[in-house]
Formats: structure tokens, sequence, C-alpha cells
């Protein structure tokens, strides 16, 4: 069973960021905007890899089931997220773009990545579900474990490919409007939104002097 923390407890960075993220502001760039997403995935997988060796070692505190927690609903919420981002905005603008037909087979692969993804995350969620109050043992710790280094060796071969072939050919293909287009879209699908630039941008209140409002994007 797990060991209830002693003293101070350690950090988790995805305790603090339900719904949180990077602010998306008028001028941002949406294939950045991807790539970062791509650099907090990388760190969740690897809280969630670090607590799950904590419970097979018997060593877990509350925090490591906490950490547990925090990334599942961020695999659930801010990666579903985002995967629907490449796969209803950036797919099909490169899918229409002048000479991308040899993109064809990549993002099959990638969305085929998704499928899998969302799969190993349901296996997650599961597991955990099958907790006792108690806590989890050694058992359920080493399950986790399973399925947790699966998803993680998934997914980083999955970005690895992304910034090497998808994230390039974004770069070089997709017109300003298709770069408005994503970066809006992706600022609906958190509850916000997100101004194209120039004339067609909704205008501030009259005597407005605060700061910009800002969509968060995750």
């Amino acid at each position: 069973m797990y060991v209830r923390a002693v003293g101070g407890a350690r950090s988790h960075g995805s305790g603090g960021e339900r719904g949180g993220g990077s602010p998306v502001g008028e001028d941002d760039e949406p294939i950045d905007m991807l790539e970062r997403s791509h650099r907090r995935l990388d760190q969740r997988l690897g809280e969630l890899q670090q607590a799950a060796t904590a419970i097979v070692r018997e060593r877990a505190d509350e925090t490591d089931l906490a950490a547990v927690d925090a990334v599942l609903d961020y695999l659930e919420q801010q990666a579903a997220r985002h995967e629907d981002d490449e796969e209803e905005s950036l797919f099909p603008r490169l899918r229409a773009a002048p000479g991308s037909r040899e993109l064809a087979p990549l993002l099959q692969d990638l969305a085929a990545d998704h499928v899998l993804h969302r799969h190993l995350i349901k296996q997650l969620r599961s597991l955990h579900n099958r907790w006792p109050a108690a806590g989890p043992d050694a058992g359920a710790g080493a399950a986790l474990v399973t399925v947790a280094n699966e998803l993680a060796r998934s997914y980083r071969g999955h970005i690895e490919r992304e910034e090497r072939e998808l994230l390039p050919a974004a770069r070089e293909r997709l017109t300003r409007a298709d770069r408005d287009g994503i970066r809006a879209e992706m600022g609906h699908r958190r509850g916000g939104e997100a101004h194209p630039r120039g004339n067609g941008r909704r205008r501030r209140p009259a005597g407005s002097t605060g700061p910009r409002p800002r969509v968060r994007l995750v």
C-alpha cells in the first residue's frame, strides 16, 4: 500500500495546472503553440512514470497519487484537445494545401497513433478506477507502469516524427489565412475567442485601458 507523506510534500508540475496553459495572443503562431504543447505533454508523461514507479516500490505518498490523478485529467482533457487541434484543424488544411499529396501517409500514421493514445489512456483510467480506497499496492503500480511506459514510448515517437516531418511541412505550406483559422479554432475549443489578425478583429470597448483579453491554450 502507499505510504502517507511525512513532512514536506514533493511538488509535481501537473497538480496546479488543470485547465491551465499558455495564453493565446493575436500574434501567436499556432504551429509554435502545438510544439510547446509537446513539451508540456512530455513533462506530464515523466511525472506519471515517476509516480507509477513509486507505487511499484511501495514508496508512494499522497503527492504521488495526486500526480497520477492530475496527469490522467491532463491526458483526458488537454492532450485530447491537442489531438483535436491536429485532426480537425491542422491535418485538413495540410491535405488541402498545394503539393501535399505526399503527406497523406504521414497524416494517416499520426491519426492512427492518436487512436492508440486514446485506447491507452482509457486503460490507465480503468486501472485507476479499480484502486481500493486504501490506495494501490505494488501489483496495481506494476500494471500502471506497463501502460504508462507504453503510452510514453508511443507519444515520444509520435512527437519526434511530428517535429521532424509534420510541423516543418506546416510552416512551409500553410498560408496566413490557414494559420489564423487554426489559431481561432484552437481558442474556440478551449471556450475562448482567438481573434484573427487585421481588420476582422473585434474592437475593444471605448475607453478600455486594461490588458487585452487572452485565451488560455493547452
